[in-house]
């Protein structure tokens, strides 16, 4: 599926068929093939004036409160939590958008999607720029896929060197196992290795969630401590998953602390558990920093030097 064009629309969530946009209308009858009625943006404003940023698209089998739900949570991660503006543009420049579903088994009514996928659509990447969730999906999912594309065309090949060294650690000292997606055949259109899945759990806990206990043994917001530790980290107050997944797995913490601001206090679901009786608590950045700044340099020993980029696809398309 083509690009799809950016409009600002000031958080308001409109039939991209009638926009009074050109490009934007013919857009939505080809390449959309008619089928997305809903369509809102999450943008930024360059120097040149040019919108930049991602577009969330549903079709009508789909409630306006799930869409503009959705759009919120794409807002906050990528405008509020994330440390730099940077993010956004990658994301835009790859051309990222968020698909949403009404359910699994409706995702072939997307123009795109003409095969059945067994876990749906996931993350995105350069090359399938559209990261898919379903209606009912908690947003704690919804920052998981973002994650992924993230991870598929934002981060640099330092960064990727550098959370595929913290999962061979996290592996060897028996953190982290696997998330059983090995067996999967067809699971998504981009589909993620390990160390990914990784890096998404330790997202989970930076957010406080408590998902896939047996995979990722950080817990999260107000769960239990790993046994033998809970007088200890009773004592020390360690309640929150971004507190405990900096005791547990530092690297972890301080890779997702190079991304997202370690004194956002978003949650996922307020007005659900853990959030409702443990809410996210903020930890100051510059102390997050000066703990971080010896590990990450450690840890980026052997690893592409900043400046590396991924080589960009063939302008005839070819792959």
């Amino acid at each position: 599926m083509a690009r799809t064009p950016v409009i600002d629309t000031g958080g308001q969530v409109l039939n991209p068929v009638r926009s009074e946009n050109l490009h934007l209308a013919r857009w939505a009858a080809d390449s959309g093939r008619g089928y997305y009625t809903q369509y809102v943006t999450v943008t930024m404003h360059t120097e040149s004036d040019a919108n930049l940023g991602v577009s969330i698209l549903a079709g009508s089998d789909v409630a306006p409160e799930r869409v503009r739900k959705a759009a919120a949570t794409v807002k906050h991660l990528l405008l509020r939590a994330a440390r730099s503006s940077t993010l956004l543009q990658r994301l835009a420049h790859a051309g990222a958008r968020l698909l949403i579903a009404k359910d699994r088994g409706s995702w072939q009514q997307h123009p795109e999607v003409s095969r059945d996928f067994t876990t749906g659509l996931g993350g995105g990447a350069p090359w399938f720029p559209s990261t898919g969730i379903e209606a009912g999906e908690p947003a704690s999912t919804l920052a998981e896929e973002l994650f992924h594309t993230i991870q598929y065309t934002a981060l640099r090949p330092r960064e990727v060197c550098m959370y595929h060294r913290a999962y061979a650690h996290a592996m060897s000292t028996g953190l982290y196992t696997t998330d059983g997606s090995a067996s999967e055949v067809d699971g998504e259109p981009v589909p993620t290795v390990q160390a990914d899945e990784y890096m998404a759990q330790a997202l989970h806990r930076w957010f406080g969630s408590n998902a896939a206990a047996q995979e990722y043994l950080v817990p999260g917001n107000g769960a239990a401590a790993p046994e033998g530790t809970a007088t200890r980290w009773v004592a020390e107050g360690l309640r929150t998953g971004r507190e405990q997944l900096r005791r547990l797995d530092p690297q972890a913490f301080c890779l997702l602390a190079e991304v997202f601001r370690s004194d956002d206090t978003w949650n996922p679901e307020p007005n659900k558990l853990p959030w409702r009786v443990t809410p996210n608590r903020g930890m100051a950045i510059a102390e997050v920093d000066t703990f971080c700044q010896p590990l990450l340099t450690k840890l980026a020993v052997g690893c592409p030097p900043p400046e590396v980029k991924w080589l960009s696809p063939p302008s005839n398309g070819r792959r």
